[in-house]
């Protein structure tokens, strides 16, 4: 009896939001829906379903609700069945008329592609929403190339990426694959009962060596630390480059000594990170930072260098490791060798130290630059504020070290310092016409400039006009807002518009004209000029 009751009362339920769902079709403003019992309707075949479906609902009601009824429990949840397989069919038949489902399936494709750049591992979601959507993403291999950093092996996310990806090339992150606490992955992952995911994970990666198109590490402890280790002793073996498909690397580590004891946790020694570099021939950007200790920088103009052939950007970058000292991205450059670098930039701060091997990492042995082929240069806080003689050392290497630079980028101080060090080595030559530092320029973009910055600006460009003939008129990008002393700046743009094209972004007009900026022509009524 408990049964019969418990059956007719799930039973009720459950049908009137069935009903409930149905009475909504009557308005729904999909192709098909609405108005859908309208007379001559081009889509009778869906009111006629829809029509059929709710009179199968109230007989099913009716049916559970006689009192008469000698229907049993198990009678009732099949007729029941019954209607929810027909619901089903009837909403995907629904569906079908929304625009989402009319698109082709190439356009899907394109759609969730461009999910995929908003927001991470979207794919995972976009299979979950219908089968028809499950089945589209499933079969696009392209969707599965992104192994991001939150595909570890404490998950079981990688297996379905590896094989759902097919042979496409892949972008690998593998910056998170530390457990949160000290205790290794392999460790964290033993204690769970999970040592085999590790296994597995370590293992995938290795069959997919070939196939990486980016690669991003940092400061991952001992088990990916020795499973890169492996990988990299079998690299000189190999008759083909193993990372014959890497064109972008991004490594943030504390490098150690080939030999170092394997308790100190590296990410992986030198050895293997230059096998990793010479296993690239089709690099093209190279993200770096890293620390070193005394004894391997002291090797380093001992060491061969590494040939880049297709390497076109190199990045310097700040060490993520707070608990570390990072000085030591300018001695790596002494180790490469990249005849097709085109962009160098730098978001490094140097120390004093290190001011006296600017000349290994800039130079090479007989003086000339080490990457004159550099065209586009961007400088962000590379200079040291109370150690004046060295900023003046390194901003003069730089002047030096790049001769054919057409694009620069400055940020902050850098902008003052560099604009002194132009004007020092324009000053340089003793009588007659001097020496253009850098004859190619033409575009210099400063962000964030104070007036102080500005004024070494002006100034170079003074002296430029005074001693070289007919010297290159340039163009200039300043973004701001200013720093400070606001009415200095607004004089030195004034200045530089004599010498060039100015453009203004993100300036304050209102402050410019409480700063007496009459004469700059800009067009008024207007808080944020993005051009003028």
């Amino acid at each position: 009896m408990y049964n019969h009751e418990f059956a007719i009362t799930d039973a009720l339920a459950k049908i009137q939001v069935f009903f409930d769902s149905l009475q909504e079709y009557e308005s729904d403003p999909r192709p098909g829906t609405s108005n859908i019992d309208k007379p001559g309707n081009r889509n009778g075949q869906v009111a006629a379903k829809l029509r059929g479906l709710k009179q199968s609902v109230e007989d099913l009601r009716r049916v559970v609700q006689d009192p008469l009824s000698t229907s049993s429990p198990a009678a009732v949840r099949q007729a029941l069945a019954v209607v929810i397989e027909e619901h089903i069919k009837f909403s995907k038949c629904v569906n079908s008329f929304s625009l989402i489902y009319r698109l082709p399936t190439e356009i899907l494709v394109i759609i969730f592609e461009l999910a995929g750049r908003a927001k991470r591992r979207s794919e995972l979601r976009i299979s979950c929403v219908s089968r028809h959507w499950r089945d589209i993403a499933v079969n696009t291999p392209s969707l599965w190339t992104k192994w991001d950093a939150g595909i570890t092996p404490s998950n079981d996310l990688l297996p379905i990426y590896f094989h759902r990806s097919s042979n496409l090339k892949v972008d690998a992150d593998l910056r998170d694959w530390e457990a949160q606490t000290q205790t290794s992955v392999c460790q964290a992952c033993a204690s769970e009962g999970q040592t085999e995911k590790y296994h597995l994970a370590s293992e995938l990666l290795e069959l997919s060596m070939h196939r990486f198109r980016a690669l991003k590490i940092s400061s991952i402890i001992t088990p990916l630390a020795t499973f890169l280790e492996r990988i990299t002793r079998t690299i000189p073996s190999s008759p083909i480059p193993s990372f014959a498909s890497l064109t972008y690397i991004s490594i943030n580590a504390q490098l150690i000594d080939s030999d170092a004891s394997p308790e100190q946790d590296p990410l992986l020694n030198f050895y293997g990170f230059q096998n990793i570099l010479s296993a690239s021939p089709n690099l093209a950007v190279l993200q770096l930072a890293v620390w070193l200790p005394n004894e391997l920088m002291d090797s380093l103009s001992e060491t061969p260098c590494i040939e880049l052939p297709s390497l076109v950007r190199l990045c310097l970058n700040e060490i993520e490791d707070e608990l570390t000292e990072s000085y030591s991205s300018f001695y790596m450059l002494a180790t490469l060798k990249a005849p097709k670098l085109r962009q160098f930039e730098c978001h490094h701060t140097f120390c004093s130290e290190e001011a006296h091997q600017l000349r290994g990492a800039f130079f090479m042995h007989d003086g000339t630059p080490r990457f004159p082929s550099v065209q586009e240069l961007t400088l962000n806080g590379c200079g040291i504020y109370h150690e004046f003689e060295d900023n003046i050392v390194f901003f003069d290497a730089v002047v030096r070290a790049f001769p054919n630079v057409i694009d620069v980028t400055l940020k902050d101080t850098d902008i003052g310092q560099l604009g002194a060090a132009l004007n020092r080595a324009i000053q340089s030559s003793e009588g007659g016409d001097a020496s253009d530092p850098w004859p190619c320029l033409r575009h210099l973009s400063l962000y964030r400039p104070s007036g102080i910055d500005l004024s070494a600006i002006c100034t170079w460009l003074k002296s430029r006009s005074e001693r070289i003939r007919e010297p290159q008129r340039l163009s200039f990008k300043v973004k701001g807002p200013f720093q400070d002393n606001c009415k200095q700046a607004v004089s030195c743009l004034k200045e530089m518009e004599a010498y060039g094209d100015l453009v203004l972004e993100k300036i304050d007009l209102k402050e410019l004209q409480q700063s007496g900026k009459d004469s700059l022509d800009v067009p008024d009524g207007k808080e944020n000029m993005e051009t003028a």
